[in-house]
């Protein structure tokens, strides 16, 4: 942790550190820490879309899943790679949390 913040002290543009530390922050459990920086990410580059994806996962468990899927969405903006991905999870919280029924 200490070399992200040492990292940003050095250039508080660089996008990277903010993301890498997010990620940190997310592995420890500081959800709202990491939603920041990952928020901090976006604002730098507004094209790492990996920052997005991992706020909205941030969100999905804080309990906020209209702003996870405000993020996912937005992914497929950034760049097309991630349509699929983004559309998967979206589907998958939509039916983890009941609003999305299994139809055959």
């Amino acid at each position: 942790m200490s070399d992200y913040n040492e990292a940003i002290g050095l250039d508080p543009r660089l996008a990277s550190a903010y993301y890498n530390r997010g990620n940190e922050y997310y592995r420890r459990g500081d959800l709202d820490p990491a939603i920041r920086d990952f928020t901090t990410t976006h604002g730098i580059n507004r094209n790492f879309a990996d920052a997005l994806i991992n706020r909205g996962i941030a969100y999905y468990y804080k309990g906020n899943l209209d702003l996870a899927i405000s993020d996912w969405k937005a992914v497929s903006n950034i760049d097309p790679q991630y349509v699929t991905a983004s559309q998967y999870a979206i589907a998958r919280k939509y039916y983890e949390t009941g609003i999305l029924k299994r139809g055959y």
